[in-house]
């Protein structure tokens, strides 16, 4: 019966314009950690984890199998901190349904090690979630053979919506995609900051092998990463690369691909620190483009998106 309520209350939402949750679960009101409210969530429902530093089991290595369901903070990433403490991961996705939802959360200080292994902030295997207005920093894979995805992971036919992301300052130590790894999956990367990322091998920002991928990086600022071949690498697949500012890389912005249409190499100008806003001198103000897939309505900061009639 409550499926049933809640696929009426989804169309009856899509007519109206608006989102619909079937129930609201609290953390820490409802459980005192968010794997137990993930485990007594059902379709449809949304859990609200209040601000905090959230640590410890229950806390990280957070997965859910089957279930469409949306884990957001209440006050958004700078607020809402799941901190791995170089032991485990974030969240991981195995065939999680395509509407599941990661929602202003900083991930920090994963880490994940063995002889093949995957996203040390976020991994996706076979499962396409939407991942916005998330900071994921400082997290790691190490690989006795092989590890890749030091901020997030996209395997096996996964499609994820990467949005208003930081990813920032992550390492592949074993492999490549410090920042973020695709094998045979395309995901959705927009609006996005890849900092200061490393890996070992191909890509150090972005990495994409595998004859089944076909990513989009759209309207980002990929800046500073370093190591590998480049920082945005391409061993197999295929690669859309448009309207984002490639720029100070080491050793190279793009190997294996080329960029396409709108992409530019400058200063972005930030605001510095850990602010990565704008100046208004920046040249990547009013150069991105409205086109862009899963666009949001405002910026991390809750201003427009689209000013002057343009990204």
């Amino acid at each position: 019966m409550k499926r049933q309520i809640f696929v009426f209350l989804v169309v009856l939402g899509m007519v109206l314009g608006v989102r619909v949750y079937a129930a609201d679960i609290y953390v820490p009101g409802s459980y005192t950690t968010i794997q137990a409210a993930i485990d007594a969530a059902t379709n449809g429902d949304r859990i609200l984890v209040s601000d905090g530093t959230y640590t410890g089991t229950g806390n990280k290595n957070l997965s859910w199998s089957g279930k469409c369901i949306t884990v957001m903070s209440i006050n958004g990433s700078d607020n809402c901190i799941i901190d791995c403490e170089n032991s485990g991961r974030g969240f991981y996705f195995g065939d999680s349904g395509t509407i599941s939802v990661i929602y202003g959360f900083t991930i920090r200080n994963g880490y994940v090690a063995g002889d093949y292994v995957y996203g040390g902030g976020i991994s996706c295997r076979s499962s396409s979630p939407s991942i916005t207005n998330c900071t994921i920093i400082n997290c790691t894979v190490m690989g006795n053979y092989y590890g890749c995805g030091g901020g997030i992971c996209c395997g096996l036919f996964s499609s994820p919506s990467i949005v208003n992301c930081n990813i920032i300052g992550n390492q592949a130590l074993g492999g490549c995609g410090g920042g973020i790894y695709c094998a045979d999956s395309s995901p959705s990367i927009t609006n996005c900051n890849i900092i200061e990322n490393y890996s070992l091998t191909g890509g150090s920002g972005i990495h994409c092998e595998g004859g089944y991928s076909s990513p989009s990086i759209t309207n980002c600022n990929i800046i500073g990463n370093r190591g590998g071949e480049s920082a945005i690498c391409r061993w197999k697949g295929s690669l859309a690369i448009n309207y984002n500012n490639v720029w100070n890389n080491t050793p190279n912005n793009y190997s294996g691909c080329s960029p396409n249409i709108g992409n530019i190499s400058s200063d972005p100008e930030f605001a510095g620190g850990s602010d990565y806003n704008l100046k208004p001198i920046s040249p990547c103000i009013d150069k991105g483009t409205n086109t862009a897939p899963g666009i949001p309505v405002t910026d991390k900061d809750g201003n427009p998106r689209i000013v002057n009639g343009i990204v």
